[in-house]
């Protein structure tokens, strides 16, 4: 059996969307006849997210090295409290290069050329964010020659999130973006968009970049609620906000939808890093608009099991339209009707593909409040329908498929930098 190491800082026991890619390739690729082998964290509960029971899904027999980047981080945090308050976001800043997890560059490339030295890899695959992932597999790579796979599950410089400390700090991330895209034998994007836009920006990728969706796992679906046939209608919500993503166009959709339909009761519930209380407040939503806080994945699949639709939303920012968070296509294969408020882009085009009764609202338009009023009641009156979306569509998007793309990309013959 062929051996592939895998770095991801982002494993279990951490949680949150990040993992969920990983932990799939991970346990379907010993069905492709290669052994994973896990270079991830020592620390993980330094992470926002926690979900020890994904520990559990690791199939037996994976070697899990975790490098510990204890000194430096001891360092870093020394530094922090000399600092006043007010001066340590800065000094974050210009740490983070190339992010939060630059600490542990040095000592995960340290552990993957001791683990090399054994002779028994076959190939690396490097997964980010956080983007030290691929420079530690860089690193490797450039001593081994091992044949390398290099994922995006986002965008990096090109990421609307992306904010460089200083113009050296962008010009470094560009060089070392340039560089992975160069070196790496195979790329991998999870949009078509996102693929088209790397070779745009980068020619290195171009004739290179496959596309892997995020995708769903079929494992997790097994044995969970249905919504039930009476009470308020049930939005489920799963997932993170932040600034310049956040759900207020749906808020105003929502409070002009209960004006239009004063009887309809609706109860959108919310997991995940959601922080949304001043703006439930601002929108007069109280009572309506309930945040659970973050669940563990089994406990938020169970979630949006139980509701009678979920809510998919992305921001109408420019750069936007090859975002497609993994949550559309666990959404799919839950078969909930979807509410979508999106602008045009690819999300829209698989929600238009896939059919069924959703409703896609764009984030500014004037009828939004009376066509979510009249879906809605229309789906009061068949709460447990189910979605109706094309099952080929679906199954499109099952990571054991997927996983199969990854192994047939991880199995050809590297080129020996």
């Amino acid at each position: 059996m062929r051996r592939v190491l895998v770095v991801a800082y982002q494993f279990p026991p951490m949680g949150g969307g990040g993992v969920q890619r990983t932990l799939s390739f991970v346990r379907h690729l010993p069905e492709q006849g290669i052994l994973p082998v896990v270079l991830t964290a020592a620390q993980p509960e330094r992470y926002w997210a926690q979900d020890p029971s994904l520990l559990a899904r690791i199939p037996d027999g994976v070697e899990i090295i975790r490098a510990s980047d204890r000194a430096l981080f001891t360092v870093r945090r020394a530094l922090r409290r000399a600092l006043p308050a007010s001066a340590r976001p800065r000094l974050d800043q210009l740490l983070d290069l190339p992010d939060r997890q630059a600490t542990w560059w040095p000592a995960a490339t340290v552990a993957a050329l001791q683990r090399a030295r054994r002779g028994d890899l076959d190939a690396v695959y490097s997964t980010s964010a956080p983007w030290t992932d691929h420079l530690v597999a860089r690193a490797l790579v450039r001593r081994t020659g091992l044949r390398w796979v290099a994922d995006f599950r986002d965008p990096w410089t090109q990421n609307q999130t992306f904010v460089a400390a200083t113009p050296l700090h962008r010009a470094l991330q560009e060089r070392w973006e340039a560089a992975v895209l160069a070196e790496a034998d195979a790329v991998v994007a999870n949009t078509h968009a996102n693929a088209a836009a790397l070779a745009a920006r980068f020619p290195q990728a171009a004739g290179k970049t496959d596309v892997l969706p995020n995708g769903w796992e079929s494992d997790e679906l097994r044995g969970l609620p249905a919504p039930p046939p009476g009470g308020p209608l049930v939005i489920g919500y799963a997932g993170s906000f932040y600034p310049g993503y956040q759900p207020d166009a749906f808020y105003r959709h929502l409070k002009a939808a209960l004006g239009a339909a004063p009887g309809l009761q609706v109860n959108l519930r919310m997991c995940g890093k959601t922080e949304q209380a001043d703006a439930i407040r601002q929108a007069g939503l109280q009572g309506v608009v309930e945040e659970r806080g973050y669940l563990p994945q089994a406990e938020a699949l169970a979630h949006l099991a139980a509701s009678h639709a979920v809510l998919f939303v992305l921001p109408p920012t420019e750069g936007r339209s090859g975002w497609v968070p993994q949550k559309l296509y666990v959404y799919l294969a839950l078969g909930r009707p979807v509410v979508a408020v999106c602008p045009p882009g690819e999300a829209r085009d698989i929600l238009r593909e896939a059919g069924g009764n959703s409703l896609v609202l764009d984030p500014d338009d004037p009828d939004g409040g009376p066509r979510l009023a009249g879906w809605l009641t229309e789906l009061a009156a068949r709460r447990t329908a189910p979605a109706g979306f094309e099952p080929q569509v679906v199954a499109r998007y099952d990571r054991r498929a997927l996983t199969a793309r990854l192994a047939a990309l991880l199995g050809q013959p590297g080129r020996g930098l």
